[in-house]
């Protein structure tokens, strides 16, 4: 007897295993005397689980229906933890996707009642069918209400009597009422023609096939190429070494003047040559002179350009 109700508080005591009838799913209650005839649904495919008793310390589990909805039921040591039913906002909650199209098709409808809001109602009532027997009958109402109008206007007019002008003032009437002259026809004055006609002069196929010359620039004077080259410059940093004729390049642009060398009198080897410079507060002519004693050139203003030469051996 003591070993019997012994037995008894283990099993209610202990951790019992058994298996989901319909997923197979290992599931494991403790203290079954609190779960031997309820149902639960299983936490893996949510079917409907009556529980009920196997032996002394075993359960089994008997399926009952097949849960439509996740119920959240949760399966612990402990035991297991039913949760209440889900209400329907808490379904909308978890898709924002079908709450927002339910928010669009109610909006829609507001929007739809306020914009027509008699419907097609107005629309029938305005739209009629035409028939040629209504048009005949429409333009013969309209003919006869125009000649009643018409007569009776007539009628108006014949019974107000004439005002009597007196013979004193007949001669004022009529005059006002003469008919100005019309206005003469504007005359069109044409331009004398001179008789003699202009004489063509026919060009020969010599002087047909002379290409056009192209017009030549003017060729600044020495004192505009001073002035271009006395331009400001705040700063001309050139701290890396770089080709000559690179720099050239840069100091023609600024001083917007064509500098030209004799490719006989300057090497290949001078052009060539790094070079660097930094200046402030400096000219373009003082950057163009600064690199020329680095490549031992100078420079001359001929025909409106700047021509670079080695330099002039004294005696």
């Amino acid at each position: 007897m003591v070993l019997s109700f012994v037995v008894q508080k283990l099993a209610m005591s202990s951790i019992v295993q058994f298996q989901c009838p319909s997923c197979q799913a290992p599931l494991r209650l403790q203290n079954r005397a609190l779960f031997v005839g309820r149902a639960f649904d299983c936490p893996d495919c949510h079917e409907s689980l009556l529980i009920e008793a196997d032996g002394l310390a075993g359960v089994t589990a008997k399926a009952l229906r097949r849960a439509s909805l996740k119920t959240g039921s949760n399966v612990s040591d402990l035991g297991i933890t039913l949760q209440p039913p889900v209400s329907a906002w808490e379904r909308l909650s978890r898709r924002p996707a079908a709450l927002g199209w339910i928010v669009a098709a109610l909006f829609a409808v507001i929007l739809l009642i306020v914009v027509n809001p008699s419907g097609d109602r107005g629309h029938s009532e305005s739209v009629l069918p035409v028939t040629p027997d209504s048009q005949s009958a429409g333009s013969a109402s309209d003919n006869k209400s125009v000649t009643s109008q018409t007569d009776q206007e007539e009628s108006k007019v014949a019974a107000e009597p004439a005002p009597t002008i007196p013979d004193s003032d007949a001669t004022k009437v009529v005059a006002k009422l003469e008919i100005p002259p019309l206005p003469e026809p504007a005359v069109v004055v044409e331009p004398p023609r001179d008789d003699k006609s202009v004489p063509v002069v026919e060009k020969t196929p010599a002087e047909e096939s002379k290409p056009a010359v192209p017009l030549t620039p003017a060729v600044l004077s020495p004192e505009a190429v001073e002035a271009k080259l006395r331009q400001k410059i705040a700063r001309f940093d050139q701290s890396k070494p770089v080709p000559f004729v690179k720099v050239l390049d840069t100091v023609e642009e600024l001083a917007g003047v064509p500098i030209v060398w004799d490719l006989e009198r300057v090497d290949d080897e001078q052009l060539q040559k790094p070079v660097t410079l930094q200046l402030k507060q400096t000219t373009v002519g003082d950057i163009l002179d600064t690199l020329l004693k680095q490549v031992g050139l100078e420079r001359r203003t001929v025909d409106g350009r700047i021509e670079l030469h080695p330099p002039v051996k004294k005696d």
